[in-house]
């Protein structure tokens, strides 16, 4: 951990804050994605799930009710996928190589609570 750590948080939340009413749609590429960070732990490097932080800012302003999150990585986004498995207002679909890494993540047959919750 570095102070380049902390300030690394920060990267998706200006983009997606600007997100507002007006939009219809919005795209956000976001690196580092903080994928594997758990709500409880660092994972994988990852010591904050950048994303999720950027989408929850969204949801607490109340600029979209639905939010899909793609996560093209050759790991499986685990974190995110803890984080909204079982929402029906975030969409997680993690495009990856099956069972890199984390090992036994990410099952294909897994989905969440919503229409198409997680992918």
């Amino acid at each position: 951990m570095s102070q380049g750590s902390w300030r690394s948080r920060t990267h998706v939340l200006p983009p997606l804050c600007r997100v507002n009413s007006c939009c219809t749609n919005a795209y956000v590429l976001s690196r580092p994605p903080g994928h594997h960070c758990l709500p409880d732990v660092p994972n994988g490097f990852c010591l904050f799930n950048n994303i999720t932080l950027g989408v929850e800012e969204v949801f607490a302003r109340k600029s979209a009710e639905r939010i899909a999150v793609i996560d093209r990585d050759v790991h499986h986004g685990n974190g995110t996928e803890v984080l909204y498995h079982d929402r029906a207002d975030v969409l997680t679909l993690s495009i990856r190589q099956e069972r890199n890494y984390p090992p036994d993540t990410g099952d294909f047959a897994a989905s969440g609570a919503g229409d198409g919750a997680n992918i």
